[in-house]
């Protein structure tokens, strides 16, 4: 009995692990995209749907983005805007760049 135990335990151990793999990297991904939600909401003044006169632009969408991290590779939806005095860039991603550390950093 011990014998088929002991047989078993690393094939758990390993479904566990992609488990544990798997909820990480969704996490990671809502957590970033969250942010970047959060990030517009200041960068234009208002949440969605509201109109105050200090808006400064409109929300146009969202751009699909991938991120390699140490969970896989995240899916990303970069908040995008339109009639703005600049155009939104989140402080979280860096142009042109695959992978963060300090985004990795962040979420550990």
């Amino acid at each position: 009995m011990t014998e088929s135990l002991w047989a078993v335990a690393p094939l758990l151990q390993a479904r566990f692990q992609q488990q544990l793999h798997r909820e990480m990297r969704g996490f990671a991904e809502a957590y970033v995209n969250q942010l970047m939600k959060v990030e517009q909401v200041l960068a234009l003044g208002c949440s969605p749907y509201e109109r105050v006169p200090q808006r400064r632009g409109y929300r146009n969408g969202y751009q699909r983005r991938f991120l390699e991290s140490r969970w896989g590779s995240l899916k990303l939806a970069v908040p995008r805007t339109r009639n703005t005095p600049a155009p939104f860039r989140s402080a979280l991603l860096e142009r042109y760049r695959r992978r963060q550390r300090e985004l990795e950093e962040l979420l550990c």
